[in-house]
């Protein structure tokens, strides 16, 4: 896997949504992240404790931000997105793998894991299908 600190630097958070991009807590906001990375058309997107979130679009790394996710950020956004169920199987193995509707804008898998050297969840979804 390619690490964020290869991306693009500043490419990514398109025009409209970049004023919007003062309060560094959007950046750690699930719902921020999934707009940004659709908006881009990206084919799949990655949010690491530690890093900016980031995604490809056209084979290219971008941002979806400056701000480093802390372990504490990356869990919420997990939080957020994860049903009970796989709550409990992430706990038991380390890893899991499920998929949701975002919106009316797409479907989106998602494989979630623990590595202790992060310190957080790493996550990294894939657009199964979007509405352009």
């Amino acid at each position: 896997m390619i690490d964020a600190v290869d991306a693009v630097p500043n490419q990514g958070v398109p025009e409209e949504g970049r004023e919007t991009m003062v309060n560094k807590s959007d950046e750690a906001n699930m719902i921020y992240v999934l707009r940004g990375a659709l908006a881009q058309n990206a084919s799949d997107f990655t949010v690491a404790a530690g890093n900016p979130s980031y995604c490809c679009v056209d084979g290219e790394l971008r941002f979806l931000g400056e701000h480093r996710i802390t372990p504490e950020e990356a869990e919420e956004m997990m939080r957020s997105i994860i049903s009970d169920d796989n709550k409990q199987t992430l706990r038991k193995t380390g890893k899991v793998q499920f998929g949701f509707a975002f919106e009316d804008k797409a479907r989106i898998s998602v494989s979630a894991l623990y590595k202790g050297e992060v310190g957080g969840p790493i996550m990294r979804f894939s657009v199964i299908s979007a509405s352009r």
